[in-house]
């Protein structure tokens, strides 16, 4: 089965990029993953993208750095790459509104060429004490 799964993967920091390689990792053990990750999440005026120190490993899946969460031309090609690769599935990692514009435009452009479904993290709040 061929899947792509499109999210945060290290060297972006964070709990989520590390939770997207496991499951990269797992899939790509007995199917054909391609994980696609952002080249650039926020604005770095807002927010300087603090990356980790990158480990040479032997990835069990193909990793690219590619999706711009902030330019629609992006987006658009994204989609177009799905679509030429012709993925059973494709996952989107969804931890905050702020990723809607971007996950909604490229899902709305492959559909009815694969079957989507997202991962969601932080449904509900962290650090919130309960009354």
């Amino acid at each position: 089965m061929k899947i792509i799964i499109i999210g945060p993967l290290p060297p972006t920091r964070g709990g989520i990029a590390g939770a997207t390689h496991e499951f990269c990792t797992l899939l790509g053990e007995s199917n054909t993953v391609i994980g696609l990750s952002f080249k650039r999440l926020y604005p770095s005026i807002l927010f300087a993208h603090s990356r980790m120190d990158e480990k040479k490993e032997k990835l069990s899946y193909e990793k690219r750095e590619w999706v711009d969460a902030l330019n629609p031309l992006n987006w658009w090609n994204v989609s177009t790459f799905i679509r030429r690769e012709k993925p059973d599935r494709v996952f989107f990692v969804w931890w905050t509104t702020y990723l809607f514009p971007c996950y909604f435009f490229i899902n709305l452009l492959i559909r009815g060429h694969t079957t989507t479904a997202a991962m969601i993290h932080n449904v509900f709040p962290h650090g919130v004490k309960n009354a």
